[in-house]
């Protein structure tokens, strides 16, 4: 684009040793092909027979809407601008925008990815693109099914061939899942979490949809005995949202708990893990039995700036990530998160993709290893510096002007520190007993022990038999206080004067 221009910051030149390697992630990008500078935003941006507007609602997009053509556009201009030659790219899903069924179809989705990956693959025709598929990339969205032709068309028509060697391709045909060599020693595992995904019906009843998590367990016993490290990327993260009140859950329950037993099973082969879909910049951090963080997955923020119906939600500025890592051992080391300030980019007509924070410096960190972004975590409470730059950062620095409230808080913490369903609900359930939740220990179920998340009223049950037996405690200790100083009434009462 003409008038790109790129800020770039000056800890960047830190990262110049030959062993420093640096890739991209993008997500989330949800191109809307209806989307109208003259549209109506409180129609996703669509023009309709009813929309009476002369004045533009944004050339880059809108806060309310979905990425128009030069959002997406701009964003890959940025990437290869800012760095046109990382080692590989993550591209972590939602190509389709949040259209309704009756607006879309297979073909428009596959049409809609081919556009974007041919972008793409244009900007960085030598770069390895390692893509995952979103819950809004099949059609219906969210319906992502179980053995059918349309992983081939994904591969055949919206052009992953051209990111794809043939043996990932005939992985991915199976379910939408494959494994593939990054740089010498370390292999990517894109995984399909959509078929974990918690508002997919066709997976319902399912023990394990496409037999992803026998395949997974192939792959990383294969790794371990070879001596190789992996990183892992889907679209979906395990865990809850951290941005609602609503205590979502991303995954089916019968798929949360196997899923993070795999990922501490191996957290000796797993380097890291990254994520899309929330649209919010966050981190997830997991713990051994004992309590101790042993792998970080790296949530990042959406290129749309939509704005969910989700209560609390709102809306973000678009965003790019690029990480540095070590290229022999694999670590990852730090990321830069780019961002568009979208209102100005709108009034100056001019798109200017700035730094918005380095992870290490921003949180005063060595690295953004599990351990590190462990201590980050213990330095949280509702009004701690600390936690007021993450939360400023989790909506990419759009919704400076919200505050976080302590119910707002504790979400934002559990979600961070707990993966499991149960431990989530317990953190949030206790919250007002302690000035900062304690990490809880995760409970480890062996997959030949299936567990039952105990539904969330019973927290507040027993909660309440709590209250009223302490009620009871204290009405009983009165009456026997009561009692005993009309006793002692009557005892001694020609000692402290007269007794009626």
């Amino acid at each position: 684009m003409k008038h790109l221009t790129v800020i770039h910051g000056s800890r960047l030149v830190l990262f110049t040793l030959s062993c420093t390697g640096v890739f991209w992630q993008i997500t989330d990008i949800h191109y809307d092909f209806n989307y109208s500078r003259f549209g109506n935003p409180g129609k996703l941006c669509h023009q309709s027979k009813t929309t009476n507007s002369t004045r533009s609602v944004g050339l880059f997009g809108n806060y309310k809407c979905d990425s128009p053509w030069t959002l997406v556009t701009t964003a890959i201009d940025g990437m290869k601008a800012i760095n046109a030659k990382p080692d590989f790219i993550l591209w972590t899903g939602d190509s389709m925008s949040h259209v309704s069924d009756n607006q879309s179809s297979l073909l428009k989705v596959y049409l809609t990815i081919r556009n974007v990956s041919n972008l793409i693959h244009s900007a960085f025709p030598n770069v390895s693109v390692f893509p995952v598929l979103g819950n809004h990339d099949p059609y219906p969205s969210n319906n992502m099914p179980i053995g059918s032709n349309y992983y081939e068309k994904i591969i055949s028509m919206s052009g992953w061939k051209q990111f794809l060697g043939k043996s990932e391709q005939e992985q991915f045909m199976k379910g939408g899942f494959y494994v593939s060599t990054v740089v010498t020693g370390i292999r990517v595992i894109g995984l399909n979490t959509n078929l974990l995904y918690s508002k997919n019906p066709l997976v319902q009843g399912h023990k394990d949809p496409s037999n992803q998590f026998a395949w997974l367990i192939k792959q990383l016993e294969d790794a371990k005995s070879k001596g190789l490290k992996v990183y892992i990327i889907s679209h979906i993260p395990p865990g809850a949202f951290e941005r609602t009140s609503l205590k979502i859950k991303w995954f089916y329950p019968e798929y949360n708990q196997p899923y993070l037993d795999i990922l501490r099973r191996y957290s000796d082969v797993i380097l890291a893990q990254f994520y899309g879909h929330g649209h919010t910049d966050s981190f997830r951090i997991l713990y051994n039995k004992t309590g101790y963080p042993i792998n970080a997955l790296y949530l990042s923020p959406a290129v749309t700036p939509w704005k969910s119906s989700l209560p609390g939600t709102g809306s973000n500025n678009p965003a790019l990530r690029l990480y540095y890592y070590n290229r022999n051992t694999g670590q990852v080391l730090d990321y830069v998160q780019y961002f568009l300030n979208l209102t100005k980019a709108n009034l100056e007509k001019k798109p200017v993709w700035e730094v918005e924070y380095h992870a290490t410096k921003a949180y005063s960190i060595p690295d953004i290893s599990a351990q590190s972004l462990n201590k980050v975590t213990k330095t949280f409470h509702r009004s701690s510096p600390t936690f007021e730059l993450y939360f400023k950062y989790n909506s990419v620095s759009h919704g400076v002007q919200e505050t976080c409230d302590t119910n707002c808080y504790y979400i934002q913490y559990c979600a961070i520190v707990n993966l499991d369903f149960n431990d989530f609900d317990r953190c949030i359930f206790w919250r007002g007993t302690m000035p900062h939740p304690a990490h809880h220990r995760s409970t480890i179920h062996h997959h030949h022990h299936k567990t039952k998340s105990p539904p969330d009223y019973a927290f507040y049950v027993i909660g309440g038999l709590a209250l009223v037996v302490l009620i009871l405690a204290l009405i009983v200790g009165c009456l026997c206080l009561g009692r005993h100083n009309q006793n002692a009434g009557y005892k001694y009462g020609k000692f402290v004067g007269p007794v009626n």
